[in-house]
């Protein structure tokens, strides 16, 4: 299972960057996973969705081309 998909509740409580993130598929080695993986903020309810080259064919995904951009926060500083 070389794949992990990023899944979000997608209710009127989901962030919106999480909201933006539902449905990524990146490499299980993909570097965004260090500071994506849920949960990742208080109260998170995301999950994610580990699956092979027969999942993705299977439920019609498809590897995203590259990593969401989202904004990096430090120390309560956000930074583009």
């Amino acid at each position: 299972r070389p794949y992990i998909r990023y899944v979000a509740v997608m209710d009127r409580r989901t962030r919106p960057l999480h909201a933006a993130w539902h449905g990524t598929v990146l490499a299980v080695d993909d570097p965004w996973w260090r500071t994506h993986f849920p949960p990742n903020g208080w109260n998170c309810r995301c999950q994610v969705q580990s699956l092979s080259e027969r999942d993705l064919k299977r439920f019609g995904f498809a590897v995203s081309p590259a990593a969401p951009p989202s904004p990096l926060v430090t120390r309560g500083i956000r930074t583009p």
